[in-house]
């Protein structure tokens, strides 16, 4: 966020600043998938000082190995122990990984991700932004006419978003789909403050239930970052790229 402050062009997003709030940059969390260190691993740190210590996923073909395969590793240090962690931020999960489930779609890879820590939040709303969605109508609206198809939880109004036709209930009705950009989620529904948007549903695989409010926020960062990055090949290239002449 430093970055931001002093480079960006232009307003800056309401509520970029707060602390308590996860931004573009992070992550959602601590990383779950790179194996815990044990006793094994102190001892390999003890005879591989400087050393990365790489885990793969258990059950990619070992005849067609390649980096989407690696998980992450851990930089041994001089006392049999590890000084750096790295998340692979390329990695695709095999089917058996997840006993069986497939990410063959882009979206559900990059929300997999996100969830996993792997990607930051930024890397998701990008794609999201580039992506198609679908929701499910009512039966009783199958036109939309009363708008988004959003339920009351609370002292929020959630939709159920599906990032791929694989996500969706199988006993969906093909007459109820409605697909449009993710773009348009981000720009018209989670401009509301009172909305959440539950990817894939409750039920579904790789879910979250995140606010309205937070997707906005990271929306209005992600473009206010693009404005920046748009600036500097300007400027790169001999042409206005000075932050009055930046778009706005």
């Amino acid at each position: 966020m430093e970055q931001w402050e002093r480079d960006a062009p232009g307003e800056k997003p309401e509520g970029w600043d707060d602390p308590t709030r996860p931004h573009l940059l992070d992550y959602f969390g601590k990383p779950t998938t790179v194996p815990e260190v044990d006793d094994e691993a102190r001892q390999w740190a003890r005879g591989h000082p400087g050393e990365w210590r790489y885990y793969l996923d258990p059950f990619a073909d070992k005849t067609q190995l390649s980096g989407s395969n690696v998980i992450g590793g851990r930089l041994a240090g001089g006392e049999g122990e590890f000084e750096r962690l790295w998340v692979n931020p390329d990695f695709v999960p095999s089917a058996e990984y997840h006993q069986g489930a497939r990410l063959d779609h882009a979206l559900d890879l990059a929300l997999w991700r996100t969830i996993a820590n792997h990607n930051t939040i930024g890397d998701f709303i990008g794609l999201l932004a580039e992506s198609e969605v679908i929701a499910l109508l009512p039966a009783d609206d199958p036109t939309g006419q009363r708008g988004w198809p959003a339920r009351t939880e609370g002292e929020y109004e959630v939709i159920d978003i599906f990032t791929s036709p694989d996500r969706l209930p199988a006993d969906s009705d093909p007459e109820l789909r409605r697909t449009f950009g993710g773009d348009q989620l981000l720009d018209t529904y989670c401009r509301a403050k009172t909305t959440a948007v539950w990817f894939n549903g409750p039920g579904g695989w790789p879910a979250i239930r995140l606010r309205g409010a937070d997707l906005y926020l990271w929306w209005q960062e992600y473009q206010w970052a693009r404005r920046r990055l748009a600036a500097k090949v300007a400027e790169a290239a001999g042409g206005p790229g000075s932050d009055d002449d930046a778009p706005r």
